[in-house]
């Protein structure tokens, strides 16, 4: 089956309206195309906003009805940690971290490697690892405020990595930091994301969460689904035989997919 839950629009930063990635999705052959709006946060400007959300579900659910016999469309959210959005409306949620904090303002840690350099050397006093630790620490209390059906972009900021970000991973306070992130999430039994959406934006040459992350998840009994978080409608599904393959080289043989009637496992 050919899924993909994880796709913006023009309600909040993607290029492409919502209709046009039905009709994207439906020449690609896909089974099953997810929505996932940003969650509305009032100092972001990328987010939905809250009038915005409604439309954005009413939209949704009308596309729904009309392409019922061609293709199953799902209403979902991809709701951040630092978010206050209600979940009730959505068929499923995905649990994001976009933000680390010095606990009045909040800094954006994928927007470009510039602001991210920026944010180590100001707010971090460049300790790289005093930044991956916040981070890390602040997904590790993801179900605190979201109640999450997908773990979103694990290792995010890894995203500029391959742009001259690159954190040494194996260093012992990195790795403690994300065990203890991987560790507390992997307790709620909800699939990991293999995102391959910073590939098709042209920051990466391989997906995240990266084969240690992943071969860890599979070592503790965690679970995986494929999502393009996609910002236009030329890139749904993008990369997905790419991360096929990394599944399969860290241990994977099958994957969740979403439905209308829950969740289910099958063959990668």
């Amino acid at each position: 089956m050919l899924c993909d839950y994880h796709v913006h629009s023009t309600y909040c930063d993607g290029k492409s309206s919502l209709r046009e990635n039905v009709e994207s999705a439906i020449s690609l052959g896909m089974d099953i195309i997810g929505f996932s709006g940003h969650s509305s946060i009032d100092t972001s400007l990328y987010c939905m906003t809250r009038e915005g959300t409604k439309s954005y579900i009413g939209e949704v659910n009308s596309l729904k009805k009309e392409y019922a016999d061609k293709i199953t469309v799902l209403c979902g959210l991809e709701k951040d940690y630092y978010s206050s959005d209600d979940e009730s409306d959505f068929d499923y949620v995905i649990g994001s971290v976009h933000f680390v904090t010095d606990g009045e303002k909040l800094y954006d840690v994928d927007h470009t490697p510039a602001i991210t350099r920026g944010i180590i050397d100001n707010l971090y006093k460049g300790d790289e690892m005093s930044y991956c630790e916040a981070y890390f620490s602040t997904l590790g209390k993801l179900f605190d405020n979201v109640k999450a059906d997908i773990i979103g972009h694990f290792d995010l900021i890894n995203k500029f990595a391959e742009k001259g970000i690159a954190f040494d991973t194996k260093c012992r306070r990195y790795v403690s930091a994300c065990t203890d992130a991987l560790d507390a999430l992997l307790i709620h039994n909800v699939p990991f994301e293999i995102n391959t959406g910073a590939m098709s934006r042209g920051h990466r040459r391989v997906p995240y969460p990266s084969p240690d992350v992943l071969k860890y998840i599979k070592e503790k009994g965690g679970s995986i689904i494929f999502n393009s978080d996609s910002h236009d409608a030329k890139n749904l599904c993008y990369g997905f035989d790419i991360a096929r393959d990394l599944a399969k080289q860290c241990g994977f043989r099958s994957r969740i997919i979403l439905t209308q009637n829950g969740k289910k496992e099958i063959d990668i």
